[in-house]
């Protein structure tokens, strides 16, 4: 959680670079470039508090206000921290967004000699593997579907082959 004193901190050191969407020191006139976690996110670190800079950049755009769900990079860029990139939304919007497909759609994924359905779901890791791509994808539809409508259960993963 973010405290007055680490908003503070942050206010002191960093401005928002409003081209590049990242955050300037305001001592070096450096962008920071932010540690990658696992080369998808950017980071600072404050106090001793490591923050993702789309939820500082947002945040600092939305009166220091925590989002109710996730910060999503409309654009699937996750390394742009622009402010017109950055959107509020709920973890099952995210979920489902276009732009968190990857190559086959969201979650489908090539998986060794086949190919799996993997995703998220209230914390909790999901991954399902099919030989062939198309009943993957139909899989994904009907749980896509189900997400959508509140009436899916967390279940155990299987592997259909």
């Amino acid at each position: 959680m973010i405290t007055e004193t680490h908003i503070q901190l942050i206010n002191d050191r960093y401005k928002y670079d409003e081209v590049n969407g990242g955050l300037i020191n305001r001592a070096t006139g450096v962008q920071n470039k932010g540690a990658a976690a696992g080369g998808r996110y950017k980071q600072i670190k404050v106090s001793s508090l490591v923050l993702y800079v789309h939820k500082v950049v947002w945040m600092m755009h939305n009166n220091w206000q925590e989002p109710k769900g996730v910060i999503d990079h409309i654009n699937g860029n996750s390394l742009d921290n622009r402010i017109e990139n950055l959107r509020d939304i709920t973890h099952t919007e995210n979920m489902i967004s276009r732009s968190n497909a990857s190559e086959h759609g969201k979650w489908v994924l090539k998986h060794g000699n086949g190919y799996k359905v993997e995703f998220v779901f209230k914390g909790v890791s999901q991954f399902y593997s099919f030989p062939t791509l198309e009943p993957a994808i139909e899989f994904r539809d009907k749980i896509s579907l189900e997400i959508e409508k509140g009436i899916y259960k967390l279940k155990r993963p299987t592997r259909v082959f």
